[in-house]
């Protein structure tokens, strides 16, 4: 957990889940990568 940037890395079977904030959309609204890659750039800075 990285708290200062509300983070948090779980080990699983097939590499780390990263995890730390929620996509709040209707249930037609395309996905929001922009969130995803966020996690992203944190788990390298973090790992």
């Amino acid at each position: 957990m990285w708290a200062e940037r509300k983070f948090l890395a779980t080990p699983m079977q097939a590499g780390l889940r990263f995890a730390g904030t929620v996509e709040l959309a209707g249930l037609d609204a395309p996905p929001g990568y922009r969130r995803a890659d966020k996690l992203l750039e944190l788990g390298k800075r973090r790992f």
